[in-house]
């Protein structure tokens, strides 16, 4: 199974995220700077188990985060990790 999302890093370094899926860890992706850009991943096997449950399963992601204040881009305080557009994921075959 993949994830796949456009996402982009908030200012000028690229962000690496860990993905996780029900709390089991999928993997980690790689979030550039710039403008939105298509990303995807395979999920680990576990991790794609984790989502053949019944219940809601939830997908985090955990980045390195900064202000706009801190990386000297404005006055906005609030801790930013990478913005998503949107997420799917795609089943192989």
């Amino acid at each position: 199974m993949r994830l796949l999302l456009r996402a982009r890093a908030p200012f000028t370094t690229d962000v690496e995220a860990r993905v996780t899926v029900g709390g089991v860890d999928a993997g980690a992706l790689r979030v550039p700077a710039g403008d939105f850009t298509e990303r995807s991943m395979t999920l680990s096997p576990e991790a794609a188990a984790a989502l053949e449950g019944p219940g809601v399963v939830t997908i985090s992601f955990r980045s390195p985060v900064v202000s706009p204040v801190e990386a000297g881009r404005g006055s906005d305080p609030r801790k930013l990790g990478f913005g998503v557009d949107w997420i799917a994921l795609r089943m192989r075959g």
